[in-house]
């Protein structure tokens, strides 16, 4: 499950520039996923973004763990309700495209379209 790809708390807190304890904090919150192999505690390279979105709603901001969690949460809503609308658009594209070739072969076959 874990490999060299994931960091220690330790690793991810010097890279973060965190204590650890803010971040077995986070951890505690549910708002940071810990990986648990052979009594090590590891995150995913990806945690190092939401650390980063934390310590500065909490240290520069005074935002709560409480509301980091809220925050961070709605963030993500909002990040896959945009994917799913650009996923939409795309749909929606083919879609009239598809129907412009429809009515193109539809004026063809009728014989409207002359050979100028």
């Amino acid at each position: 499950m874990v490999g060299k790809d994931y960091f220690t708390i330790t690793e991810i807190s010097e890279i973060c520039m965190i204590e650890s304890d803010f971040v077995r904090e986070l951890i505690g919150f549910g708002i940071i996923e810990v990986h648990k192999q052979e009594n090590f505690e590891y995150v995913n390279p990806e945690t190092i973004d939401v650390l980063k979105m934390a310590k500065r709603l909490y240290f520069d901001l005074g935002v709560n763990k409480e509301g980091i969690d809220i925050i961070l949460s709605m963030r993500h809503q909002i990040l896959d309700l945009q994917e799913e609308v650009e996923g939409l658009h795309n749909k929606v594209d083919q879609l009239t495209n598809e129907q412009k070739y429809r009515n193109l072969e539809m004026i063809i076959d009728q014989g409207l379209l002359f050979d100028i």
